[in-house]
């Protein structure tokens, strides 16, 4: 299979599925679905990134090696929204590791201040989330730009609301203990 044509033939959930079970756990069969999702062609990237998510669904720990071309990838400005709201999905869901966790918190940040579609705002949430539990004294700057958000787009976005409602909880909770 050329993961490449198959992407481009039909954005289908029956195409993502195929490319998911012909990928496996093969790196190089991987690699060749990476190299779609970091390409500069956004209708190629798009429909990759949500293949990489299924994928990430069954075995979250396939995408590490390409974790820091990821954010990459995102942090570029031409991208499709949906490669930014796949990627942080995943971050969101499962995790990164610490060589990233700086750069990624930054990048959460920019996300929820930014022009950003209201699902990426709700996934960037949690993924500034992971970090600031790890790392509790960013809990006060993190709730002031949460309590921002919330007011700017809760009344719009029931999602935006209740996701923002729960991280302002823990919020409180980490900083009622420093």
């Amino acid at each position: 299979m050329n993961i490449r044509e198959t992407l481009l033939r039909e954005r289908s959930k029956a195409t993502c599925d195929e490319i998911v079970t012909y990928i496996g756990e093969d790196a190089q069969k991987l690699d060749e679905l990476m190299q779609s999702v970091l390409s500069p062609e956004p209708k190629l990237s798009e429909m990759a990134a949500w293949v990489v998510t299924s994928l990430t669904d069954r075995n979250p720990g396939l995408i590490l090696p390409y974790e820091q071309a990821m954010l990459e990838k995102v942090k570029a400005e031409n991208n499709h929204e949906a490669v930014l709201r796949n990627f942080l999905r995943h971050w969101a869901s499962f995790g990164f590791s610490e060589k990233v966790e700086g750069e990624l918190y930054e990048f959460g940040f920019q996300v929820l201040e930014g022009p950003h579609s209201i699902a990426a705002k709700a996934h960037a949430m949690y993924v500034c989330m992971r970090v600031v539990e790890k790392y509790p004294d960013l809990a006060v700057e993190f709730k002031i730009l949460m309590q921002e958000v919330v007011e700017k787009y809760g009344s719009d976005s029931a999602g935006i609301r209740s996701r923002g409602k729960k991280v302002l909880k823990r919020l409180d909770k980490i900083i009622s203990s420093l």
